[in-house]
């Protein structure tokens, strides 16, 4: 996997800690059967963490792969030009200068501790890709995440790789959040020392497949104003949206992060109201 995955992987795993929609249901994966698709396309809630034991999947999984002629993805980071991710993560001005002395001291000895590194490599990064990197604390380096894992499988079956979003769509909402919402944001995620209890419990709720659960843990007390409305439910009905497009075209498998599935808003509900028939799959022994 490459560098740049392992970091987006990361980024999504901040939006989904930040997210809380009110999921209901115990299934990750779900078979969906609606208006104009010939065959049935499949929906996966996935984890943007890596983690080996959520790729301890049952067949389940890889026999729903299997029946599909494509794979999709919330953003394909691995089909963005290297310079245009380049571009879209710098900013102008320096981070030491967004940031306060003491919370510029903090962040310098929170990398330190964790990756070996101060935060004079970052500085001129925004502060929301490097909350990102604080997010990887207690994460075992070098893993594969399980949306990227499943990227690959889709690979070697030589499926097409297919997003919902590009690059530029996910990068207007991160920049809509302003650089000084992204630095308070940057700063709880430094002196927020449950972080990794919080991903452990979170991973236990999701190996369970318990959607409510994982929904109730995801609390929004880091949100930014408007979060939910940018981040989690207006890109939910453009996920479903699409879903409904693709999966018209040819049956596809959909994984996107778990945060987007549940909830009235959520991309199960929005497909429902749209005529599509769900049936619940378990993938966790």
């Amino acid at each position: 996997m490459s560098r740049r995955g392992w970091i987006w992987a990361a980024l999504l795993a901040v939006l989904a800690a930040l997210a809380a929609p009110e999921a209901r249901g115990q299934a990750l994966l779900w078979e969906a059967t609606g208006p104009g698709a010939d065959k049935p396309s499949f929906l996966f809630g996935t984890m943007h963490l890596p983690d080996p034991r959520l790729l301890e999947l049952e067949p389940s999984l890889d026999q729903a792969l299997g029946r599909t002629k494509a794979f999709v993805m919330e953003m394909d980071i691995e089909a963005a030009r290297p310079a245009e991710v380049f571009a879209a993560t710098r900013m102008g001005q320096g981070l030491s200068e967004l940031l306060s002395p003491d919370d510029w001291a903090a962040l310098d000895d929170s990398l330190r501790a964790w990756m070996g590194i101060g935060a004079g490599p970052f500085e001129n990064f925004k502060p929301f890709f490097v909350a990102a990197q604080v997010a990887t604390r207690g994460m075992a380096p070098g893993g594969e995440p399980l949306d990227l894992h499943l990227r690959r499988k889709a690979e070697e079956r030589e499926l097409p790789i297919l997003a919902f979003e590009t690059f530029a769509e996910q990068m207007a909402l991160v920049d809509s959040m302003g650089l000084q919402t992204q630095a308070t944001l940057l700063m709880q995620a430094v002196r927020d020392t449950s972080w990794s209890l919080e991903l452990e419990r979170m991973v236990g709720l999701y190996l369970a497949e318990d959607l409510e659960a994982l929904a109730a843990l995801e609390a929004d007390s880091l949100a930014p104003k408007d979060f939910q409305r940018l981040f989690v439910d207006e890109r939910n009905r453009r996920m479903a949206q699409r879903f409904a497009e693709m999966a018209a075209e040819r049956p596809v498998f959909a994984a996107v992060g778990a945060g987007h599935l549940g909830g009235d808003e959520g991309i199960l509900a929005l497909l429902r109201k749209a005529g599509w028939r769900l049936v619940p799959i378990s993938v966790y022994p």
